[in-house]
């Protein structure tokens, strides 16, 4: 998809380390996120 393209794009500046904390920090963001919008 193109957003998966941005993303890598825009990751790729970082460092491998930083670019799994960064992956693991957003999939906490996406799985709050979506318990947020259950309780809607």
């Amino acid at each position: 998809p193109q957003h998966a393209a941005a993303i890598e794009k825009a990751v790729s500046g970082l460092t491998a380390a930083e670019q799994r904390e960064a992956a693991q920090l957003l999939r906490k963001l996406g799985l709050a996120a979506a318990e947020l919008g259950e309780e809607e």
